[in-house]
């Protein structure tokens, strides 16, 4: 990972941003594709042939990581193979903080599974969790954790369960998740004609934003972004025709030729969008954008 020289003299190491899940609420492969032969799904067939394939996708989820800890966006259905595909790649042994952008289940069913990486005392024949991790979200979607997990977020230390504690954050109010210092901003969009989701802004010297599942971002809010000089921009894309809850190919390019980033990558594609047929179409385009792909890891200076 590389450093950057600050102003002074003083050194910065790059942090490390990476892709652990790209694709829609069902991932790829999808059943019904590998079930019903003439829907001749080449994405999921390829996904099916070769699990490590760019075509093979789980639900959005996103790690930030700095020298002093980690972040988890979003924790899905997909979290435990992710983790255990890519955690021992990246040299990944804990999670410090973990941040929901709302309360579907691709963006949550999975916290089940992060007792696996909290931080145990193991005497024999015993289990102790020693720390709560804490979940960042709004009341609503903490509300509906709590209501599906009420024994991560009541459980007692002793028993043989992850030990969760909600931390409500407020659209539009800056917050620094527990382990990491990094300003984060949630800010609401859009996600189906009456239900909320968030994005979410950080980073000063390298500026980025994170918009995972959106059909419609506020005008206020495209204001507010296009201000900044934004480095890395993430984008939801489900498909190339529009559907109800989320941004197709071509509302993502829209959106990030307004908002004119450095550099765009789509994520939340169904399996109607062949990757390399894509972003071949895309390389074509006057702006720097391309399709991201589960492991995809990339540094900006935060």
């Amino acid at each position: 990972i590389p450093f950057f020289i600050q102003d002074g003299g003083s050194t910065m190491r790059a942090s490390r941003l990476t892709f652990l899940g790209t694709g829609s609420s069902a991932g790829t492969p999808v059943l019904r594709c590998l079930l019903q032969k003439d829907l001749n799904c080449k994405s999921c067939e390829e996904a099916a042939r070769d699990p490590t394939s760019v075509a093979a996708r789980g639900p959005p989820c996103f790690l930030i990581e700095k020298d002093e800890g980690t972040v988890l966006i979003d924790c899905g259905q997909g979290f435990k193979s992710a983790a255990a595909r890519f955690f021992p790649r990246l040299g990944i042994t804990k999670i410090d903080s973990v941040i929901l952008t709302h309360d579907h289940l691709d963006a949550l069913i999975g916290l089940d599974h992060l007792r696996e990486i909290q931080v145990v005392s193991c005497p024999p024949g015993t289990w102790k969790i020693t720390k709560k991790l804490p979940i960042y979200s709004t009341r609503r979607t903490l509300d509906t954790c709590e209501r599906i997990y009420p024994y991560l977020f009541q459980g007692n230390f002793e028993t043989l369960t992850g030990k969760l504690e909600s931390r409500e954050i407020t659209p539009d109010v800056p917050f620094i998740p527990e382990g990491v210092d990094l300003k984060i901003t949630p800010f609401e969009v859009l996600h189906g004609s009456d239900y909320i989701s968030l994005g979410f802004a950080f980073g000063t010297t390298d500026y980025c934003v994170y918009i995972s599942d959106v059909s419609k971002i506020p005008d206020k809010i495209i204001e507010q972004l296009r201000q900044q000089s934004i480095s890395l921009l993430v984008l939801d894309a489900i498909a190339h025709q529009s559907r109800p809850s989320h941004f197709s190919v071509t509302q993502a390019e829209d959106i990030a030729r307004i908002l004119r980033p450095k550099k765009t990558y789509l994520v939340g594609m169904s399996c109607s969008i062949d990757h390399h047929e894509t972003n071949e179409y895309l390389q074509t385009l006057d702006i720097p954008i391309e399709l991201a792909y589960d492991g995809l890891s990339v540094e900006r200076f935060l």
